[in-house]
């Protein structure tokens, strides 16, 4: 589409509203007002946009956004046009680092977006979400506010915003449930103990967003708060995740994408089906290629099968730091179903080779329990060795949810 057919795309949706207008329907105006509410980051000239080809529209992202959300676009559903900029760095020729976020924009072009009722697949997380019952907790961290010399206030001047740090005062949007406000007293914490010293000017905002927001996520599942509806094994990947380093080389495999990381050093893949023209990929055969790519870190998104095998092949050939989930009812079981994983991969290895190999690979095992109301960390044990005679493992329970706290 040329910047004419544009243009003229955007005069319509204009004159519509003017029409409308002019004829007394005054519910017209209220659609486009309520447009802006709901997409209040978009340009007015692409709210009305989106408002004009699809009144009901309430959430939109581009084709390839809503595929790593694990959604996919409805066959024969059509995009709705939007104006985006093009990009380009106000210095082309020099190097710009992490905190350098110089840029112009020199033009716009047409981009489609779609709606997520033209859309299908997992349901979304709802990230930033807190829910639970921070019990006495609330006014602990209350009280370790004030001792810090910070003073607390509530406004509702800064809405949207839920809370503000501002170097000695936080403040807080009035009218939050109390898990959320705990949350986000524990968020603006954090930006008061972390980011009001000279480190603040070596960081971005970004770095100092993430950071804030991991002390928040310990903090809320410390207490037994539970944060988003996303899967809770997927929700600590995300946060265990975000404290690798940015200089780490980062390989993130998965069946659908899920995690949602950010990192310099990043390289995803997902497995697929069998497609016209396209063998299938596997997660097995994305693990024995992992080596090519020469990662510090490993990420699995789940072990469900033989994969199990080539993981173990890649912890003892010294790819340490690595991640990833598997579905038992407690950590010790937790072992004994990566074991029958390991044994659905048809290699032929004596059983307790194979718990020996365990044993020098696995560190550290987290169990995640979900009960009404709460997804809280309720066991903890660090994997010392296996005893060959006695036929069992050696733990070290680190932490257990049912003693402690």
């Amino acid at each position: 589409m040329n910047s004419e057919n544009i243009k003229k795309v955007t005069n319509q949706a204009i004159e519509q509203l003017i029409t409308a207008l002019n004829e007394g329907r005054s519910e017209t105006l209220t659609q486009y007002l309520a447009a802006i509410g709901r997409f209040h980051r978009y340009s007015l000239r692409n709210v009305m946009l989106i408002a004009s080809q699809k009144p009901t529209a309430t959430h939109v992202a581009g084709f390839h956004s809503w595929h790593t959300l694990g959604r996919f676009v409805k066959r024969g559903e059509k995009g709705i046009l939007i104006l985006a900029p093009i990009v380009r760095r106000k210095n082309e020729g020099a190097k710009q680092d992490e905190t350098d976020q110089s840029s112009t924009a020199v033009g716009f072009r047409a981009a489609y977006v779609f709606d997520i009722s033209q859309t299908d697949g997992q349901e979304l997380p709802t990230i930033g979400n807190v829910n639970g019952e921070p019990r006495e907790y609330r006014e602990r961290l209350a009280k370790f506010v004030a001792e810090q010399g910070i003073a607390l206030e509530y406004s509702e001047d800064i809405a949207p915003a839920r809370g503000t740090s501002a170097g000695g005062k936080i403040t807080l949007l009035p009218g939050q449930s109390a898990a959320e406000e705990f949350a986000t007293l524990a968020h603006e914490l954090a930006h008061e103990m972390m980011h009001r010293n000279e480190r603040r000017n070596s960081t971005s905002k970004r770095i100092r967003e993430t950071e804030a927001e991991a002390v928040a996520f310990v903090a809320c599942h410390g207490i037994g708060l539970e944060t988003g509806s996303a899967a809770q094994e997927t929700t600590l990947l995300n946060a265990l995740g975000k404290l690798i380093s940015d200089d780490d080389r980062i390989l993130l495999i998965e069946d659908t994408s899920e995690i949602q990381l950010e990192k310099p050093n990043l390289v995803r893949f997902e497995a697929r089906q069998a497609q016209a023209g396209l063998p299938a990929v596997a997660i097995r055969d994305l693990l024995k290629a992992s080596l090519r790519h020469r990662p510090d870190r490993i990420i699995l998104g789940e072990i469900r099968g033989g994969e199990a095998f080539d993981l173990l092949q890649l912890l003892n050939t010294g790819h340490s730091g690595t991640l990833s989930t598997v579905h038992a009812s407690s950590a010790q079981q937790a072992i004994s179903r990566f074991t029958s994983c390991v044994l659905q991969s048809g290699v032929e290895l004596p059983y307790r080779a194979i718990k020996t190999n365990i044993s020098d690979s696995l560190n550290v095992i987290i169990q995640l329990e979900r009960r009404p109301g709460r997804r809280y960390v309720s066991q903890i044990l660090e994997v010392r060795a296996f005893n060959a005679e006695r036929d069992q493992y050696e733990f070290n329970p680190v932490y257990d949810e049912k003693s402690t706290f």
